[in-house]
């Protein structure tokens, strides 16, 4: 009843149709939370245009699939027979740092609404994303529009590099993030961030306010359940709290492993493509997530496998002792959001392509899409269109802020 009542209240103290239409786009992608998770979900997509973007992937989908956000016309059925997958969540928070050995390495760092697709949803995301971390950190909009005019030569260029068997470069300021977490990190700083060793034993902090105890009967159960998946003698569980924000609502545990070792069992659900009615697909959502991730990161072993708990699907994945990822504080200038703008774009390429398994249809691809990107005049209508889109979002923002400060009062 309190889930219903929120909902019926969210922001009608206004009228306008871009507001009713938002209203109606969270009662129907959030009506499975529960009150608290709603709550919860609500309040972090308050913090900021770039959380509440981050919040509503399946809203982004909706606004293309009615044309709300419209991609120029040779962007529409890209992929068509053949698509690659997609990150199907693509923003400049979802790319990062994990690792293959003691080797730090760049890529896409997130695949929960990865499937196969058309990649100009990534680009049109992608662009969005720039706009609005940009704006956050106090870039004018028409620089922020020159980063994005050259993420897209850059992405133009990566695929036909890709096309070429070459591999495109990251940007400086990539390769100094690499060189600073060789030097900082090690294969144990994931146990040293979330365990402990105590009397001989190791066990997951007990002051850590993002770790959940759980009772002895369901430790039980996930240590049976994922042992065989993990490979290694399971020593301790918790659940993990407060990570994520399109995921708030579902269930995550982190697992610690005798070889020190930190996995994160995390349940999956259908994708946002798939809410919005644009793309289906016939894999269940962990096993489609884990393949995803197999194919796309630049760590072929992300995940371990697949489990079920309670009859939800989950996807059992390795904690990176290198993992970091950028946010809006770490920007400095535009020049960095130029660069990390660029670099995800060079990511993005590698992961759809490196999805195509058959090498010929790669190389025809890769060079189909790079060829589809040359015209500077479509380029800039795509820009346009996402740049756009992403003001609008911000405007939603501002609604949600009002609504929940009235609501407080």
């Amino acid at each position: 009843m309190i889930l219903k009542l929120a909902i019926s209240l969210l922001l009608v103290h206004t009228l306008d149709a871009d507001t009713a239409l938002r209203q109606k786009q969270i009662q129907r992608f959030e009506s499975w939370q529960s009150p608290e998770n709603y709550t919860q979900k609500l309040s972090r997509m308050a913090e900021s245009p770039f959380a509440f973007f981050r919040a509503s992937a399946a809203i982004y989908y909706d606004d293309i699939k009615s044309n709300r956000l419209k991609l120029p016309e040779n962007w529409q059925n890209l992929g068509t027979p053949m698509a690659p997958w997609i990150s199907g969540d693509m923003h400049l928070q979802n790319v990062g740092f994990s690792n293959i050995g003691t080797e730090v390495v760049f890529g896409l760092n997130d695949f929960d609404e990865s499937m196969p697709a058309n990649p100009a949803w990534d680009w049109m995301r992608l662009m969005s994303s720039i706009y609005l971390m940009g704006s956050e950190i106090g870039i004018e909009p028409e620089e922020i529009r020159e980063i994005a005019k050259e993420t897209l030569k850059t992405l133009r260029d990566a695929y036909q590099s890709i096309a070429k068997n070459e591999n495109p470069a990251f940007e400086k300021l990539i390769d100094k993030q690499i060189e600073k977490l060789s030097e900082k990190r090690n294969p144990l700083s994931a146990f040293e961030k979330w365990a402990e060793t105590k009397d001989g034993k190791h066990r997951f902090l007990q002051d850590e306010p993002r770790l959940k105890p759980l009772s002895s009967e369901l430790q039980s159960q996930i240590f049976e359940i994922c042992e065989p998946v993990a490979g290694q003698k399971i020593i301790d569980v918790a659940q993990r709290l407060e990570a994520g924000l399109g995921s708030i609502g579902r269930l995550r545990y982190y697992l610690l492993l005798e070889n020190q070792v930190i996995l994160e069992v995390k349940e999956q659900a259908e994708p946002a493509l798939s809410l919005a009615g644009l793309n289906k697909t016939n894999l269940s959502p962990a096993n489609r997530v884990c393949q995803a991730s197999r194919i796309m990161a630049p760590d072929e072993t992300i995940c371990l496998g697949t489990v079920q708990i309670d009859t939800k699907p989950f996807t059992v994945r390795v904690v990176s002792p290198y993992k970091w990822g950028f946010d809006a504080t770490d920007l400095k200038s535009s020049k960095h959001l130029l660069q990390l703008s660029l670099s995800a774009a060079v990511a993005m390429a590698n992961a759809h392509m490196h999805s195509v398994t058959d090498k010929r249809v790669r190389t025809k691809l890769s060079q189909e899409l790079s060829e589809v990107l040359e015209s500077k005049s479509v380029r800039h209508e795509g820009i346009d269109e996402a740049l756009s889109w992403a003001e609008q979002l911000t405007l939603d923002h501002a609604g949600l802020v009002e609504w929940l400060t009235k609501s407080a009062k």
